[in-house]
C-alpha cells in the first residue's frame, strides 16, 4: 500500500475518531449482517474493520468494507460515537478513487457505482422463490427514480421533452 493511501486511511479513521473504540463489541452485537450472511468472515465486521483502520491496513483490497448495509447501527449503538459507518464510505470512496471496483455493482443505464456486490447477491438469493424483479438490481437509485418519473409522466399524457415512451429507445 502506497503512503499516500495510507495517509488517507489514517486520516479517516482519525475524522470518524476510530480511536476512541475501546473494543466493547456493541457494533458487533447490533449489525445486521449476521443476519442477512450466513458465513461472513471476522474481517468484514464492524469491529475487524475499525482494528483494520487503526493499523492503517489497507482496506481497498478485498471485499470487507464492501459488506456494510451502511445502516449505521454500529455507530448509534457504539458507546463512544465511533464513525464505523461513516469511515467504512470513506474507506469505499477511496477504493473507488484507486480503480477497486470489482466488488461494486454499476447501473446498467448511467454507470455509476451504486451497491456492493455482495448485498445485491444476498438479496438476491433471499428474493429468488419470491419473483423479485432482477432489474431492480441492476439500476442505481437515481436511475430508478428517473425512470419511474418517466413513466408516470408518460402515463399521464405529460412525457418530459427529450424522453422516449417506456420501453422504446432514447
Amino acid at each position: 500500500m502506497g503512503d499516500e493511501l495510507r495517509w488517507k486511511i489514517a486520516e479517516l479513521a482519525d475524522e470518524h475518531e476510530l480511536h476512541g473504540c475501546f473494543e466493547c463489541g456493541k457494533c458487533n452485537a447490533i449489525c445486521p449482517l449476521y443476519n442477512l450472511f450466513d458465513d461472513l468472515d471476522w474481517r468484514s465486521s464492524p469491529r475487524s474493520i475499525v482494528e483494520a483502520g487503526l493499523d492503517e491496513r489497507d482496506l481497498t483490497q478485498g471485499d470487507a468494507i464492501w459488506y456494510c448495509l451502511q445502516c449505521d447501527a454500529c455507530t448509534e449503538a457504539c458507546p463512544c460515537e465511533v464513525g464505523i459507518r461513516d469511515f467504512i464510505a470513506g474507506v469505499r470512496i477511496l477504493a473507488l478513487e484507486v480503480g477497486r471496483d470489482e466488488h461494486v455493482r454499476r447501473c446498467t443505464r448511467c454507470g455509476d457505482p451504486f451497491a456492493p456486490l455482495t448485498t445485491l447477491e444476498a438479496i438476491a438469493r433471499r428474493t429468488a422463490d419470491q419473483g423479485a424483479p432482477p432489474a431492480l438490481l441492476e439500476v442505481c437509485p437515481r436511475c430508478r427514480t428517473r425512470e419511474f418519473s418517466v413513466q408516470a409522466r408518460w402515463s399521464l399524457g405529460n412525457l418530459p421533452v427529450g424522453d422516449a415512451p417506456p420501453g422504446e429507445p432514447k
